[in-house]
């Protein structure tokens, strides 16, 4: 089960650490994002994180996925846009 993600909001266009929080992970889930695999490290059975760039601003639906196929529900993290400014 999936609890939490941290942090659950970010810039779009910008790599990232998230980390997924919850239980029942094992060695070797991975995080997913709308169903694209990200870069994963497996800290224990309540924590993995995960490397992530997300390609556009929107509500990204995040997943674990332990390596028999079994997925955590979903949580979403919320992309959006930085606007650039001329300083």
């Amino acid at each position: 089960m999936l609890t939490l993600l941290e942090p659950d909001t970010g810039p779009s266009q910008v790599g990232m650490v998230v980390a997924a929080r919850g239980t029942g992970f094992v060695d070797g889930a991975t995080f997913l994002t709308d169903d694209v695999a990200r870069d994963t490290q497996f800290i224990d059975a309540t924590h993995v994180r995960a490397q992530v760039g997300f390609e556009s601003a929107k509500t990204w639906q995040c997943v674990v996925t332990n390596p028999d196929g079994q997925s955590s529900n979903a949580l979403p993290f919320i992309a959006y846009t930085v606007e650039e400014t001329d300083v």
